[in-house]
């Protein structure tokens, strides 16, 4: 991972609340470090950028991503799929 595989996601307030160590180990998963989470009261969301090796570099200049971040917990195993989102 360099400083410039950065990225953007949402994280829903209630999945964060009902599985804060689900979420943790998620994000530990894709070597996700933070540098700005906002709570978006409104939305019910997180909003989430940040670092991740998951991530594209982008250059100078560019609009930093979003991603879409699928969470899942198959008999108790956790696994993250990463997307990048286009349509955003």
């Amino acid at each position: 991972m360099n400083n410039k595989q950065i990225g953007k996601f949402y994280l829903s307030d209630h999945f964060i609340r009902k599985n804060p160590e689900k979420v943790a180990h998620a994000l530990g998963i894709i070597n996700f470090i933070p540098f700005r989470v906002e709570h978006l009261y409104c939305s019910g969301k997180f909003l989430m950028e940040g670092l991740s090796d998951k991530f594209e570099e982008i250059k100078e200049g560019e609009l930093v991503p979003f991603y879409d971040i699928l969470i899942n917990d198959l008999s108790g195993k956790i696994t993250v799929s990463v997307t990048k989102n286009v349509a955003i």
